[in-house]
């Protein structure tokens, strides 16, 4: 005879979004126009949270909302349900009919666990049922990935730890992917653009419109995005409408733009634009998306730009692929990080950078750790990556407040093997375990918010002759001991 399963126990109150839904908020999916579905939503509390922001959210849930009823959305929520169903069946249909109802994008998330949360039950079905009488499968990454995609025959795109998305939208699909590769510009580099003043010179004699500086800020920080000259279609309706009534036509306020724009900042934006492109590519191959109907206009724009031809661009993106694999440019790559100031290398076993600066590295670097992405989702969730050079390991370093502590405690570490494609996930909280991370400003990059006070603090850890920072750094109780020690001097 089956266990009672209390299915209804696992729902919870919440103060903040579940963190499928803050997902889809950081993704840009939750933008007050898509309309948003949540099946099995437990008490409600994120479809409070969605409709006080004004964002048009509706929900089924079996025992808390039966008569609601099951709606087609934008983007729908499947968000911790799969590891609470027993039945293998029944779970498989909440999948599907999930994804059924997905008009863009649906969100399905579970938990994850290891061997030792199975000591926390008795053993049912292939799950576990708690003290609580409530059911529980746990799974591993690798194994929450397999069995959507096998369910759904679509692709399951991990955005974190048990966080995964399945688009029925293939053209939203590949803008997702794009915006992973796009690099965001330091407002240093926009404001830059207002301090490179030159005379405008009028081609007819007249007196040239010029500009407000807002406009020429927000042009230039599009052809930053782009790295060309944009065309009509590829500004806000606002921005061109202001352009227009200012200039009559976009291409006399980019020549203001142009006067304006730093040659070696442009080359950059070029540079890292076609970088960027070719890291989607490769990772597309790499995740075996060879369907070019869904890509985007503009992104086909951009490679015959930039590449000419899309198969021209595939073939670099093939190449950038395989060099991924090879140690020695995984090492090149590293020391030309390092020496621009992204990032400390240790020697010739790896590369530790804040994960802010991930879109400033060299795109065989970001492929590098695009290809841990596909395992374990949004690595720039992390604080700090370390590229290992030779044994094709990739860490996460989640820390306890870097910016607000000159020496922040480590609080979880997760190791993603790409070559065995498995994860492990370390936490940091016990005692014995516990660890700092000294003298980040290593990882910090000069034009980084608090990089200087940051290196002086450094700069007198190195200056303390009780203290070896070689390795790991001393123990927490030994640096905090002669810490209290030059506080009593």
């Amino acid at each position: 005879m089956k266990h009672p399963v209390q299915r209804h126990r696992t729902a919870i109150n919440r103060s903040g979004l579940s963190r499928p839904l803050q997902y889809l908020a950081l993704h840009g999916f939750l933008d007050g126009e898509a309309r948003v579905f949540d099946y099995g939503c437990g008490r409600g509390g994120d479809l409070e949270l969605l409709r006080s922001n004004n964002i048009q959210a509706e929900g089924w849930d079996p025992h808390y909302a039966p008569d609601q009823p099951l709606e087609p959305a934008d983007v729908v929520n499947l968000g911790f349900v799969i590891n609470v169903v027993e039945d293998p069946r029944e779970r498989g249909e909440a999948l599907s009919n999930a994804f059924g109802l997905a008009g863009t994008v649906l969100a399905v998330s579970a938990m994850l666990g290891r061997d030792s949360f199975f000591d926390a039950g008795r053993s049912f079905e292939d799950g576990i049922i708690t003290s609580r009488d409530t059911f529980q499968k746990y799974y591993t990454q690798t194994e929450l990935k397999d069995y959507i995609e096998s369910v759904l025959q679509a692709e399951a795109i991990a955005v974190g730890p048990g966080v995964f998305f399945v688009f029925k939208d293939k053209g939203a699909e590949q803008r997702f992917l794009l915006r992973r590769q796009e690099r965001v510009w330091p407002d240093s580099a926009v404001a830059h653009l207002l301090t490179c003043r030159r005379e405008i010179m009028p081609r007819s004699g007249r007196t040239a419109r010029i500009l407000p500086e807002e406009l020429i800020e927000a042009l230039g920080a599009r052809v930053l995005n782009l790295g060309r000259e944009p065309r009509p279609d590829e500004l806000p309706d606002e921005l061109l409408q202001a352009v227009v009534r200012e200039t009559r036509t976009l291409g006399r306020a980019m020549r203001q733009v142009w006067e304006r724009f730093d040659p070696g900042l442009l080359e950059q934006a070029a540079k890292s634009r076609a970088d960027g492109l070719l890291v989607y590519l490769a990772l597309n191959i790499f995740n075996k998306r060879r369907d070019q109907k869904a890509m985007p206009e503009q992104t086909r724009r951009d490679i015959r730009h930039f590449f000419r031809t899309i198969k021209a661009a595939q073939k670099a993106a093939l190449a950038l692929l395989f060099s991924a694999g090879r140690p020695e440019t995984i090492l090149d790559a590293c020391r030309q990080a390092a020496s621009n100031g992204l990032g400390w290398l240790d020697a010739e076993h790896s590369l530790t950078i804040h994960a802010s600066l991930l879109d400033r590295l060299p795109a065989v670097l970001r492929v590098y750790a695009g290809c841990a992405s596909r395992l374990f989702g949004d690595v720039t969730i992390a604080d700090l990556l370390k590229f290992h050079i030779q044994s094709g390991k990739f860490i996460l370093l989640m820390v306890d407040d870097f910016f607000g502590r000159p020496v922040p405690v480590l609080k979880c570490r997760v190791k993603i093997k790409l070559r065995s494609q498995d994860i492990d996930i370390f936490e940091h909280t016990e005692e014995q375990y516990r660890s700092l991370v000294y003298l980040k400003s290593r990882f910090m990059h000069p034009d980084m918010e608090g990089y200087g006070e940051q290196k002086a603090f450094d700069d007198q850890l190195r200056a303390m002759p009780e203290l070896d920072f070689s390795g790991y750094g001393p123990k927490p109780e030994e640096f905090w001991q002669v810490m209290e020690k030059m506080d009593k001097q």
